[in-house]
């Protein structure tokens, strides 16, 4: 059984080896991939209700989310995000700026 595994493994490492090395472009968009999916499934996990794509938009571009935006006092309205999830709100503002509206 081990040695089944460890003979899977070695095929794959072998399939793998001709991609090598990774470009620098590669390499960004496999630890892009990996740091937003993650992310999303540990708050998902953590009851969090934004999608994968909304996940990325907070981590990218660094909107702040607002889930009871009537009990929160700021200028101008929030801008939602096509095909978002309708119980979060994505505010314009970057992090660290929105405690300030």
């Amino acid at each position: 059984m081990l040695e089944d595994f460890l003979r899977k493994i070695d095929q794959l490492q072998g399939e793998l080896a001709p991609f090598r090395p990774f470009s620098a472009e590669r390499i960004s968009l496999i630890k892009d991939y990996y740091r937003i999916g993650l992310t999303y499934a540990s708050n998902a996990l953590e009851g969090n209700t934004l999608t994968e794509s909304e996940t990325k938009v907070v981590l990218e571009d660094g909107l702040t989310t607002i889930k009871n935006f009537k009990s929160i006092s700021c200028s101008g309205p929030p801008t939602c995000m096509p095909n978002s999830n309708p119980s979060t709100l994505l505010w314009t503002a970057t992090v660290g700026s929105a405690a300030s509206c």
